[in-house]
């Protein structure tokens, strides 16, 4: 499975695009939560168990590459989720009245 083109960095070390692969196939095991569906953080057990299944565990530099890549690919991607979400919901914010709100008193 191949990371969507648009979500390759144009920067991104030709080394470290099996990583990206690896991410975009893990970030089916996350969950969602809250009724906006908000993404939860790719479960540590599902890296570990995708470590096992590859053999990866084998080499304690690749599991530990495997785990901190993932980690911290899944960081940004939660971050633009956030952000995201947070401006979509400011976009369906209801237009202000032109009186001050009940905390705005």
């Amino acid at each position: 499975m191949d990371p969507p083109e648009s979500t390759i960095p144009p920067d991104c070390r030709d080394d470290l695009i099996g990583y990206l692969q690896i991410f975009w196939q893990l970030n089916t095991c996350r969950t969602y939560s809250g009724m906006g569906g908000t993404p939860c953080p790719i479960p540590w057990t599902a890296i570990d168990q995708y470590a096992q299944r590859t053999g990866a565990i084998k080499d304690e530099i690749l599991y530990d590459d495997l785990i901190f890549f993932i980690t911290k690919m899944d960081e940004v991607y939660l971050t633009h989720a956030s952000e995201k979400s947070e401006a979509a919901a400011k976009s369906k914010s209801p237009p202000k009245s032109g009186f001050p709100g009940k905390s705005e008193w």
